[in-house]
């Protein structure tokens, strides 16, 4: 999987992050899909998504999809994937950045399409600095 996204819309999901922090954010990326190219060109933000965020997860009720879907239909594209944020406290952290990794519940879910994790983690002078990373589509393996 290769993907590309505008730098206004990574810059646009980072200030989301940083605004949030400490709570989780969630979006779903708009764009289209071509072979394996997953091209990013705006994001999806439910207006309300601070009433579903905690510091550890974000509830994602089925009415954001279809509105998802509504908006990529408006701007003639189509929903690629979503991305959230993992935020990160100084003092549990140290300032790391390393970990964009999708967490056991991240994987327990399962998603479709690409999914981008970001970091945002607070520094020592008390500001978020932000780290994104992206995955190929995932199954949820069901052990038999």
């Amino acid at each position: 999987m290769r993907l590309r996204w505008l730098k206004k819309v990574e810059r646009q999901w980072h200030a989301v992050c940083r605004y949030g922090w400490p709570h989780e954010r969630y979006a779903f990326l708009i764009g289209h899909r071509v072979g394996d190219l997953y091209e990013v060109e705006s994001l999806y933000i439910p207006a309300d998504v601070a009433a579903y965020a905690s510091r550890s997860h974000v509830e994602t009720p089925d009415k954001w999809a279809s509105d998802a879907i509504d908006e990529a239909v408006h701007e003639a594209a189509q929903v690629i994937g979503d991305i959230h944020s993992h935020p990160r406290t100084f003092k549990s952290w140290k300032g790391s950045l390393l970990d964009c990794v999708p967490s056991e519940g991240d994987f327990a879910a399962g998603w479709i399409g690409a999914c981008g994790i970001t970091v945002a983690s607070e520094q020592r002078n008390g500001r978020i600095k932000c780290r994104t990373r992206f995955y190929s589509p995932a199954e949820r393996v069901t052990i038999l």
